[in-house]
């Protein structure tokens, strides 16, 4: 499923996004939510662990609440950090890829 819009960015997208780019669960998630809370706590869950586990930056400015509310700079800010992360990690595994060949004894 292709999203065209910002407010189609809800709780499920960020914990898939966290859980591929990261390929880990997200901690304390709830797996089955039943609320716009239960979301809002799933979405906190993904920006409390970006930044703590991982930037090590607050990022306080964006809330889980927010993100369910739909709220379009909470939304274009936390898809910004995951462009980012990623492409921080996709130009680290270069560099790994890059010195491992550079080590390869045929």
């Amino acid at each position: 499923d292709n999203i065209k819009h910002l407010s189609e960015c809800g709780a499920d997208v960020f914990v898939r996004l966290y859980e591929s780019v990261l390929g880990e669960k997200v901690p304390d998630f709830i797996a089955t939510p039943r609320t716009q809370e239960d979301d809002a706590h799933n979405v906190q869950a993904v920006i409390d662990s970006l930044a703590l586990d991982y930037l090590q930056v607050s990022l306080s400015h964006i809330t889980g609440e927010n993100i369910v509310k739909g709220e379009r700079e909470s939304i274009k800010n936390l898809l910004e950090i995951f462009d980012g992360l990623l492409e921080y990690l996709t130009e680290e595994m270069s560099k790994f890829r890059v010195s491992c060949s550079d080590n390869t004894v045929l």
